[in-house]
């Protein structure tokens, strides 16, 4: 399809005069005495402007207008030139439709254009050109600050990125005879000129230039659900979520330790293999951003997916920009896709309708979990279940929260579900290479130094965090890692050390001090913006919930603020400017990673709150998972006199499950004053080595092995409470080789415990870490086996000792294979002790049936046994129960069967006469 030269013409003609008027003269007047460098920046200003008319000559061939219907459209285009001034198109943050729409009413719309009923065509089309001057103004602005350098490369890359657009527009379009063929030029054209840019994030704040989406973009992965593997949160019934839920969505990244994680495959990969995909992911896991670079790549023909045999038709809906209860269909869905009402109404009759009936529409639905929950269900889903049957040719791509998708939601329309992955360290690289690199790109560096020198930056970034857990988890998020890098970029290069220091700069330069930086300045000062979002945050907390109403955030800030009116613009613009205060679903507010409302509620715990909630309060329920975190962040905001009261106050608390963990991230929160302070560190050891443990010792592993060996062998058998094991107990069990044998054997016979709890720990350590040598001084354990033992609530309750040490030994089965006369005695006196009945709680119950199974399988072995008559007799009795006592339970699963036939051999090597039961007689008449 051919343009009119003389359609061409007129374009070309109605752009050089903008241009000559908005860029080419006023630049003119700062190069006069300066005539080659002045002819040569008209020039380039007159290339700019052949390049940024294609798109409005695409626009007029595909609704195939002749020459005097141009004519008038763009003579009432003319008045431009006069109207608009350099800033209203440079400025960072100014948005197209806005500024169209301040326009037309002063442009008007000529007689001649409604009278041939094109009115639909001017306003797009004076959108195209307000689109592309904010493309190029901003580039041009930044040549003229740099006196016009030779050397600019910008200006030239507009111009080839503005070719580019229509050499792959080319490629995507087969059928540009047809009607729905030129449409769908069109259609794609918008898409690649109006959603290219990055509209909001931290590169957003570095720059007034725009920077291309795909500049950042690095390919997440995927990992796609077994059938029935539950990974997301299971319950959502409420309208808000909570705290527990917001952190099992960010996968509780904030212990400071990484595990084995999950390759996956690249998201792509899923959406080429999958008819139907749910990809879920937390916030800032990079979901949104995948789809806005598919719809982009799919509509430029970077990345081919062949739907119908044609390249596909992207169509991406954002559910935060929908109305539940009025969800659309058919030419709706383009207008609410595009936000372009001027291009649904030239729109082909029934155009949406014949591409999703052939099969050639991708159908990208963004925010799942940002819709009620109750809507959700009553319509959204109906909604999509209607679509997938009326479109089966169609691909579908929906994206979600956990917390907001239950699994299998969509199973029953065949849909793939797959858990966006945490960026893995190559992926950590690559982000920040390409985020320094966008940085060096939007300041107008030649691109080969800035891709270079980008690659650098970024690299240093990631060393410069790489020895702290804490930040390297937190740089696995997307989000977290931006805004990592633009800390990083506003603080020369520097990033704290420790985490509220980066949290403070994180949320203060979000906003106001980046703003202030690039000379952008507000009507709120940064006083002011924090005390509203402290409160929020604060209010959030307390209420155990990461969301909150948008009436209920204005309310409190109208508190705080005592002027309602001011208290509704400055949420608004927290929310609209700073990225910090984001609408997660309509109606409801979010930060923008709940990392943000821990770090403001313990800000607003130290300066004080409107809702009462103090230090001694938040101290006293440490227990609470509300909290931990917020103390932790309280203790590094604090100066050292509270931080050290409030390590003082747990240090002297009274057991909890949380303590250990709440006292060691507090101490390691407070920086570097306190941890030089050799006595309470010792005393902080001390503390978290008595205190209830979780498994390996969470607390203890933070210190060096040094300072922790010798407490904890004089800490273990010494809690207080019957809460769990200490963490001595299990940072030794982890930690072996640094366990005193001899001396928590002479504790045990001096009976040096401090509670049950504490006396089953020396029992288990002394049995589980046991080496044969020793097991003749284990055997003067055996006197201890009939006192009673621990009880777990919702655990195994150990009836006695004995139990421990059998739990104990079953994973040291050496100890019990050499030395027969002190081993036998030692299983003799357990057995003694272990009433084998089957009216316990069935969890202890199937724990004792392991554990004496595994325990007999290595322990008989070995022939016959040591004892001497009585205690030979009784051992064969009590081994005779275990043997019942595995039958009445389930034989035929291993290891269970292969314990009794080890328990028969040995007491036929035992007892030569005695004989284990042998299978009943087959009845030969039945079986015939």
């Amino acid at each position: 399809m051919s343009a009119d030269p003389a359609i061409v013409d007129l374009v070309v003609d109605f752009y050089q005069e903008l241009f000559r008027s908005l860029f080419s003269s006023p630049f003119a007047e700062d190069l006069r005495r300066e005539r080659l460098k002045r002819d040569a920046m008209r020039r380039q200003v007159e290339e700019v402007a052949n390049a940024a008319s294609q798109s409005v000559v695409r626009l007029f061939m595909t609704e195939e207008l002749n020459e005097p219907q141009v004519r008038a459209i763009v003579e009432g285009w003319a008045a431009l030139s006069s109207t608009l001034r350099l800033p209203d198109v440079s400025t960072s943050g100014s948005n197209p439709e806005e500024l169209t729409e301040r326009l037309l009413p002063a442009l008007g719309c000529p007689p001649a254009v409604q009278t041939n009923r094109h009115e639909t065509v001017y306003r797009l089309g004076l959108h195209g050109v307000i689109q592309v001057l904010m493309l190029t103004g901003p580039v041009l602005a930044e040549w003229r600050r740099l006196s016009f350098s030779q050397h600019y490369e910008p200006v030239r890359k507009v111009v080839a990125k503005l070719d580019d657009i229509g050499e792959k527009l080319a490629l995507g379009v087969s059928q540009l005879e047809t009607s729905d063929g030129r449409y769908e030029l069109s259609y794609r054209d918008f898409l690649l000129q109006r959603f290219n840019r990055v509209e909001a994030g931290t590169v957003r704040m570095t720059t007034n230039m725009d920077v291309d989406l795909r500049e950042l973009f690095v390919m997440p992965r995927i990992e796609i659900r077994e059938h029935g593997q539950a990974r997301t949160v299971a319950e959502d019934c409420g309208n808000l979520m909570k705290l527990a839920d917001a952190r099992k969505s960010l996968g509780e990244r904030r212990k400071g330790t990484s595990s084995q994680k999950p390759e996956g495959v690249p998201v792509l990969d899923a959406v080429r293999d999958n008819r139907c995909l749910v990809i879920v992911g937390p916030p800032g896991s990079g979901k949104s951003s995948f789809l806005e670079w598919l719809q982009l790549q799919v509509a430029g023909v970077d990345e081919q997916l062949v739907l119908a045999g044609q390249q596909a038709i992207p169509l991406l809906l954002r559910m935060r920009q929908l109305v539940a209860t009025e969800l659309p269909i058919g030419s709706a869905m383009v207008e609410k896709a595009t936000g372009s009402r001027e291009l649904v109404t030239i729109m082909p009759d029934g155009w949406l309708e014949r591409q999703m009936k052939g099969g050639r529409v991708l159908l990208m639905i963004d925010g799942l979990d940002e819709v009620d929950p109750e809507l959700r269900a009553r319509f959204v889903i109906p909604w999509l279940e209607g679509l997938y049957k009326e479109y089966p040719g169609c691909q579908f791509v929906v994206s979600s929260r956990p917390v907001g998708y239950a699994e299998g939601a969509l199973s029953a329309l065949e849909f793939v579900e797959g858990n966006l992955l945490d960026f893995n360290d190559n992926q950590v690289h690559e982000y920040a290479r390409h985020w320094c690199t966008a940085i060096r790109l939007g300041r107008n560096e030649p691109e080969d130094e800035a891709r270079q020198r980008g690659h650098d930056d970024g690299t240093q970034i990631v060393q410069s965090f790489e020895s702290h857990a804490y930040v390297r988890n937190l740089a696995s998020n997307p989000l977290m890692l931006s805004a990592i890098c633009l800390v990083n970029y506003f603080e020369s290069g520097k990033l704290p050390e420790d985490r509220a220091r980066l949290y403070q700069l994180c949320v203060e330069g979000l906003l106001h001090n980046w703003d202030k930086r690039r000379g952008i300045h507000g009507a709120f000062d940064l006083p002011e913006k924090l005390r509203i979002c402290r409160e929020i945050a604060i209010g959030m907390q307390s209420a155990d919930r990461a969301e909150c109403p948008v009436d209920e955030a204005r309310q409190m800030a109208a508190t705080v603020l005592a002027n309602e009116a001011r208290a509704k613009d400055l949420i608004e613009h927290i929310r609209y400017r700073t990225g910090l205060l984001i609408e997660r679903r309509p109606g409801v507010f979010a930060f923008a990673h709940l990392t943000f409302q821990e770090y403001l509620a313990a800000l607003a715990v130290h300066e004080g709150n409107h809702a009462n909630i103090t230090t001694e309060q938040v101290v006293q329920e440490h227990d609470d998972g509300r909290w931990h975190e917020v103390i932790a962040l309280y203790c590094g905001i604090a100066p050292v006199p509270a931080a050290r009261w409030v390590l003082e106050s747990l240090i002297r608390h009274k057991d909890t499950p949380s303590l250990a963990q709440v006292l060691t991230e507090s101490y390691f929160a407070t920086g570097r004053e306190l941890p030089q302070d050799i006595d309470i560190r010792k005393r902080i050891i001390c503390r978290v080595a008595s205190a209830p443990g979780r498994s390996f010792g969470t607390g203890l592993v933070r210190f060096p092995v040094s300072e922790v060996a010798p407490v904890a062998n004089e800490k273990v058998g010494t809690p207080q409470s019957e809460i769990s094991a200490s963490q001595a107990h299990f940072w030794l069990d982890l930690h072996s080789k640094f366990l005193d044998w001899d001396h928590l054997l002479s504790r045990t016979l001096d009976r040096d415990w401090g509670s049950t709890m504490g006396f089953g720990e020396l029992i288990y350590l002394l049995h589980r870490h046991a080496i044969p040598e020793s097991i003749e001084k284990l055997s003067v354990c055996a006197q201890f086996y009939s006192e009673p033992g621990p009880h777990f609530k919702g655990g195994v309750q150990y009836d006695r000792m004995a139990m421990v040490a059998l739990f104990a030994l079953t994973p040291n089965p050496s100890v019990v294979a050499v030395q027969p006369a002190h081993s036998d005695r030692l299983l003799l006196r357990m057995l003694q002790n272990i009433p084998l009945t089957l009216d316990r709680d069935p969890l202890t119950t199937q724990r004792l049936t392991d554990e004496l199974a595994t325990l007999f399988i290595p322990f008989l072995e070995r022939k016959g046994t040591a004892l001497d008559e009585p205690e030979r007799t009784e051992l064969l009795h009590l081994v005779r129960a275990v043997r019942k006592f595995l039958k009445g339970k389930q034989a035929r699963q291993e290891p269970i069967k292969v314990a009794i036939h080890s328990i028969d051999a040995w007491l036929r090597s035992v007892a030569p006469n005695t004989h284990a039961p042998q299978k009943p007689k087959r009845n030969r008449k039945h079986s015939q």
